[in-house]
């Protein structure tokens, strides 16, 4: 791991340590630096502020995922379940994206990442981000009790609208 790397990581891990022990609000970029051992001057090498912290490592998570799936299967389970593998190894960056209310920011990734990978309609691509980080943020918010196999079969279920609307009942 080169220095740049290896600072950025230490500034990752010192922002989750006081997430821990302090609300995101309260954490200030001093505080960042003593715990990750470095000046001020190597962090806005790297950010601009705390929450460059965060995007920066998601943007890094979506990009080693993305090298994870199958991207000719699409919306399938077993992409799924790497989905929720990915989202449960990486469960504290997401916490802090949710506390951080950059809910948006994780969704305009989504949507990027869709657009770049999937040849899908633009409604399309809005209705399953959004539908896909609400299910998982609410899985995440409840601790992640359910199994990624649970979860995955749950998201190819909802993407499958005639398995979940009763036919019958159409107007």
């Amino acid at each position: 791991m080169n220095t740049n790397n290896f600072s950025k990581e230490c500034f990752y891990d010192a922002l989750i340590s006081l997430c821990e022990t302090s609300d995101y609000k309260d954490i200030n970029v001093k505080e960042i630096c003593k715990k990750a051992g470095f000046n001020r001057s190597t962090f806005y090498r790297h950010y601009t502020s705390k929450e460059d912290i965060v995007i920066q490592k998601l943007k890094d998570l979506i990009a080693n995922w993305h090298s994870s799936i199958n991207f000719d299967l699409g919306y399938v389970f077993e992409n799924f379940v790497k989905l929720f593998e990915y989202f449960r190894n990486n469960c504290d960056v997401f916490k802090i994206m949710h506390k951080m209310n950059l809910n948006v920011e994780m969704l305009r990734m989504s949507f990027e990442y869709m657009y770049q990978n999937y040849d899908v309609y633009e409604y399309d691509k809005v209705f399953v981000s959004n539908g896909i980080l609400a299910v998982v943020f609410n899985w995440i918010d409840k601790g992640m009790n359910e199994s990624n196999e649970y979860m995955a079969t749950l998201l190819s279920k909802y993407l499958q609208f005639d398995l979940i609307m009763d036919k019958n009942n159409k107007e």
